[in-house]
């Protein structure tokens, strides 16, 4: 549950960020993805969501929807605070 950290932070952010940079008039993603992607949130899909079911429950039409829960895609870190007294 411990990963090391970057020494140089600054520096990889720094090269990291000039590909983008360089290619960004070539890097196109879909309208409809909500991650990772300037101005968008999660509130914006849950707009879009909740919208959607709206629109076919007011046409008395079935909606079905898939979720996924994606946190056990993620490392996870155990926070433990010890106090003695």
């Amino acid at each position: 549950m411990y990963h090391g950290t970057t020494l140089a932070p600054a520096l990889s952010n720094v090269f990291e960020s000039l590909p983008l940079c360089i290619y960004k008039d070539f890097l196109v993603n879909n309208q409809l993805q909500f991650g990772f992607k300037k101005k968008t949130s999660c509130m914006h899909a849950l707009f879009i969501l909740n919208n959607s079911v709206k629109y076919f429950t007011k046409r008395e039409s079935k909606v079905y929807c898939g979720l996924l829960d994606g946190s056990k895609a993620f490392d996870k870190v155990l926070h433990i605070n010890y106090y003695y007294y």
